[in-house]
Parts: C-alpha cells; structure tokens; sequence
C-alpha cells in the first residue's frame, strides 16, 4: 500500500478502476496478413513507437487493414498506455488514434477531474511502480494484468493541485531531459569535428593514406586461462577485472569496475597498464574504452597500445565509433558473434599525420572537463527529480500559492504552430539557407545594449565588409539562428566568412568557445529548446538539429 500518513487532507484514496476505464490490447493473427502500406489503414501502435524519454507517441511505423479492426482494440488521443510486459509499467500518452496490440493496457480517464500531466508523473514514478512490480507476475519476464493495475490505490488531490504538481514536475523533468541532452550534444559534437578534421573512415574523402592496424601499436589478446572463467577461486581480490560489458556501457574513459581478481585469478591472467585501449572481440563487437587504471580481462578483450610518434589512443577510439558497425555486420557468428585478432590487425584504416591526432586529442581532453562538469550537474538534477517527486506525491509539498499558468492550462502547440523567426546573418559571398529556428533559450537571446551593439555589426556586414571576431556575435547572429538542420562544420565555414581571418580563433579554440556556449543551455530556460544531433546515414555525417 502507498504510504498515506502525510497527504493532505484534500486528498482522496482512489482505486486506479475508480479514476480509469482499463482494458487490455489485442491482435488479428497472423499479424503480418493484415500489415498494410495503405495511408488509409489504421495505425498499429507498437512499443518500438515511443521514442526514448518521451512521453507522448505521436506517430506509428506500421498500419493495418480496417478488417483487422474486430480483432485488436481502437484507442484515440488522449489515452494512456501501459507497457504490460518486458518493460512493464512504462506509461505515454496518445496523441493520435490506433489499434493496439496485447502488450499494452489502454487506461481511460472517467472524469475532466483528471490532469493528464499529473497522472503521466504519477504512474512513472517509483512510488507507483514498485507497487506495480509487487503486483506483476513472471519469473523472468513479468507482466502486468488488469486486475493488477485496477486495484492499485493511489493518491490523488483537486484538479488544481494536481495541475501545480504537474507544473512543478514538468520544469525539474525539462531541466533534467536537457542537461542529459547537452551532455548527449557535446559528446556527439565531438564524433562531428572528427568528421570534419579527420573526414569519414569507410570513404576516406580526404585521402589520408591507409594502413593496417598493426601499424598503429600492438595489439594482444587478453588472458584467462582458466576454465570456467568464473571459478569462485578466481575472483574477489584486490585485482581490478574488465569484462566486455565495462567496455560497452564506458564511452571514452574505463573509469571504474564491477569485478576483481583474487592472487589466483591475477597469475592466470595479465595486467594492462592505464591508458590502454580496450577492444571488444565478442558478444559486444569492436567497442573500445580507455583504461584509467591498471586492469586484467579476459581474452574476449583485445588490449591497443599505440606506437609513440603515429597515433595515439583517442584517435583510434573514435575511428572505430564508425567502423563498429561494418565489424559488426561482417563478424562470424557461432553461438555468437566475434571477431579474432587477425582482423584487427590487418584491418586497413587511414592515418592521418600525428599532429593532426594530436591536435584532436587535445580538443578531446578539454572537452571531457566540460562533460565532467555536465554530468556532474545531471545526478544533482536527477536525486533533485526524484526528491521533488516523492514528496509531491506524497502531500508534503505546499503549492497552494503558485500561480498556473498558461503552461500549465493550455495544450502545447502542434510543431505547425510554433512561429518561424529570422534568419542568422548572411555570409559574405553566399545566400543563406530557408527557413530557420531559433534557439529559444536566453542565453541566445541579446540584452537591449548588446542588441544595439549586434545592429550596429549588422550595418557592417550589409555593406560587404567582414567584421572583427566578436563572442556575442557568433554566440547571438550564428549559433542562436541557425538552420535547421546543420553540422558543426557550417558554423566554422559561416564564420569564417563574416570574420576578418586574422581576429578569428583557431578552428580548435572556436568549437570549444561553441561548447561552452551551449553547456548548461537548460538551466537558463526550462521551456527552451536544445539542439540535437543525429548520424545521417546517406551522408556519412553528424546532422545537429533543433529540438521542438
């Protein structure tokens, strides 16, 4: 049962069938008869069809025949859906119509007493889903039923408390989905000025000559001789083991481990020094990460250590973030799929001088401070989530002199209605693009002096002539209004064209005064809008964008 002993007296305890009409998916079998590409075919909603941290589902990839409509379930905008299987409990709204399947629990307000936002915070909370999760069934997938979910009691207040908690939930969540973003942007943009320094590994546009790996450092297999690897008298010492699963989920830096060797475990094993890069060779193919301590694993890990003068770690880190996916399709696969050191080791890269590499992995280093900062700044805004949530639900929040407002009361506007506002500044010699977005957040928007200070560079650049380097220029004209979508090289090439050459910092210089000009964008204004970023598959190159 939830706790109930410091909710406001206002409050009701409700069973969720009191509050909803709940009913359960189905599917006209076998499904792929009744799959159709025809526009009039009804919407067939599936998990798969809810982005990642979204809460609402706002389009499907598949439909089906009108036919089939007798045997599954229509829902219509408005509605709540709960996974009821694999990741049960995870609700998003609709906000368009469908048919659903059995793995979803379609949930029906039966009142206008209900605030949508409140309900969407409510049940993915901890608070609901731990009591979701007691009530599940499975041993190793669990599922939820609708007897479980309708008979869970929840808390629920007036419908203006309901919507100033919502309010207050709304902002602490966009602060916290931003800074993961910002956190998301500038490890991508990072992927991006490798493009543009270093061009794209498969094609090799600039030309760099190729070599084969082996070329670069030496490459060995690691050790564990021992069979079963996982022999209780290997294990729980004072020796730090990488697995490949360390490697995966560790982006640039092995920062930290999960097991360790015992002094049996160490003499049949080897130890990598820091600053190793690790290569997975199976289960997870050709991810890397960075050793920043000394470190044994498995021979399911290769160990690289560059030749001093011709790469270096970070270069090669990267290079793979690109081929990991052609390794991945061509590797042989038994019980599962691998890759052995002999086609690591002639598997042919370009290696461009290594003082471009170097170059880059000083831009690298400098920017892992910014992301340290990021991520530092994401786990305070997550344990504040969490915090505020738990005591929002449980009444010991007092709201009851916030003002809503039209956020809090009014839809949000369909993509089609948000305004379109001006263009970023032309480049000397060029046109600009078509429409654009601005970046709605106030640190992109100039005070009334900096705006006259910006006009008067304006006039100058309306008469041909380029204008000296200038932060809240770049920070306001070009990076507060550009196109959508755009690459980080389109900023660098415009400014080059609005700057005089010999005021404009170096390339390096100027895509680290661009981090530092979008860190934190979410903390200035919670409403504003973050850029994205994307692999542009047909193009080979990173595609940032404007969130709506």
């Amino acid at each position: 049962m939830i706790d109930t002993q410091t909710v406001h007296f206002e409050w009701q305890e409700l069973r969720m069938d009191d509050l909803f009409n709940i009913v359960r998916g189905g599917s006209p079998r076998p499904i792929d008869k009744f799959l159709t590409d025809d526009p009039e075919g009804l919407n067939w909603i599936l998990i798969s069809d809810a982005q990642d941290g979204s809460k609402f589902i706002t389009s499907t990839k598949k439909r089906i025949r009108r036919e089939g409509i007798k045997k599954t379930r229509m829902v219509h905008a408005g509605t709540f859906l709960l996974t009821n299987s694999m990741s049960f409990g995870r609700p998003y709204v609709l906000q368009i119509s469908g048919c659903i399947h059995d793995g979803w629990l379609a949930l029906t307000p039966k009142s206008d007493q209900l605030s949508t936002n409140f309900f969407y915070h409510l049940l993915s909370s901890p608070l609901v889903y731990g009591e979701l999760s007691s009530k599940a069934v499975g041993a190793v997938v669990k599922n939820l039923n609708i007897a479980a979910v309708s008979k869970l009691v929840v808390r629920v207040p007036p419908l203006d408390e309901q919507k100033r908690i919502a309010a207050v939930l709304d902002k602490a969540e966009a602060l916290r989905r931003q800074r993961q973003e910002s956190l998301d942007l500038t490890e991508k943009l990072l992927q991006s000025v490798f493009l543009e320094m270093f061009g794209d590994p498969v094609t090799n546009p600039k030309g760099w000559n190729t070599v084969e790996l082996s070329k670069l450092g030496t490459l060995d297999r690691g050790v564990s001789k021992h069979r079963p690897r996982n022999a209780p008298e290997l294990l729980g010492g004072k020796y730090p083991l990488i697995q490949t699963g360390d490697v995966s989920n560790a982006g640039l830096y092995i920062t930290d481990y999960k097991q360790t060797y015992s002094d049996v475990g160490y003499k049949q094993s080897k130890m990598w020094p820091k600053g190793t890069l690790c290569i997975t060779i199976a289960a997870n193919i050709a991810q890397t990460g960075i050793l920043q301590f000394d470190a044994c694993f498995p021979d399911s890990v290769v160990g690289f250590k560059p030749h001093r003068g011709v790469s270096n770690s970070i270069y090669v880190h990267f290079l793979f973030g690109f081929l990991q996916a052609i390794l991945e399709k061509n590797a042989p696969q038994a019980a599962q799929k691998n890759i052995n050191l002999a086609i690591l080791r002639s598997l042919r890269i370009p290696l461009p001088p290594i003082d471009i590499q170097d170059r880059f992995e000083k831009l690298v280093s400098d920017t892992m401070v910014v992301l340290h900062d990021q991520k530092k700044a994401l786990k305070i805004s997550g344990e504040f989530f969490n915090s505020l949530q738990q005591r929002a639900f449980r009444g010991e929040l007092d709201l009851s002199r916030l003002v809503l407002d039209a956020e809090a009361t009014e839809p949000e506007p369909k993509p089609d209605e948000i305004p379109v506002p001006e263009q970023p500044p032309k480049a000397l010699g060029r046109a600009t693009g078509s429409a654009s977005f601005k970046v709605r957040s106030r640190r992109f928007i100039p005070t009334k002096s900096e705006e006259a200070r910006l006009k008067v560079l304006d006039a100058q650049l309306e008469r041909g002539e380029p204008i000296d380097w200038s932060p809240d220029y770049f920070r306001f004209r070009l990076l507060g209004r550009q196109a959508e979508p755009f690459r980080a090289g389109d900023i660098l090439q415009q400014a080059a064209t609005v700057f005089n050459e010999e005021t404009l910092p170096k390339r390096d210089e100027l895509v680290k005064q661009m981090l530092g000009m979008m860190e934190g964008v979410g903390e200035v204004m919670l409403s504003g809008a973050l850029l994205k970023q994307r692999f542009d598959t047909e193009r080979h190159e990173i595609r940032l964008e404007l969130l709506p």
